[in-house]
């Protein structure tokens, strides 16, 4: 995880604190439902797309920089592949914690459902 995490840059440490962010204010959300958290929880949610597509889009621009000035490269495709797949570590780790975040969201909108409309007893 830790090689995952490097792989990814020094943007990896925002979509870690936009995505950390998100989650707790789900947990929160979760344990007690309310509209303003869900507020929240849209926007860190957004920003934390965001922030994964353009750490995303900053490590493949400098695998684009780094693989056009090797000068002996010999064109073969491992470099370039190894950083394009670096490069996809942010937009991974960031959709896999958004994920967990609205899985966690999922429980508080079923405990509001259950609050506000209760099944009819028959």
């Amino acid at each position: 995880m830790i090689d995952f995490f490097r792989a990814g840059g020094w943007g990896m440490w925002v979509v870690l604190a936009l995505s950390v962010a998100a989650l707790v204010n789900a947990v929160l959300f979760s344990i007690n439902p309310s509209e303003k958290r869900m507020v929240m929880i849209r926007a860190l949610s957004t920003a934390t797309c965001f922030a994964s597509v353009t750490a995303m889009a900053m490590d493949l621009s400098t695998v684009f920089y780094y693989v056009s000035g090797l000068k002996d490269w010999d064109g073969s495709s491992r470099i370039p592949m190894e950083g394009y797949g670096e490069s996809l570590s942010p937009i991974t780790f960031g959709a896999g914690m958004l994920t967990l975040v609205w899985m966690v969201v999922a429980v508080g909108v079923r405990r509001t459902q259950r609050e506000v409309a209760p099944v009819p007893a028959e």
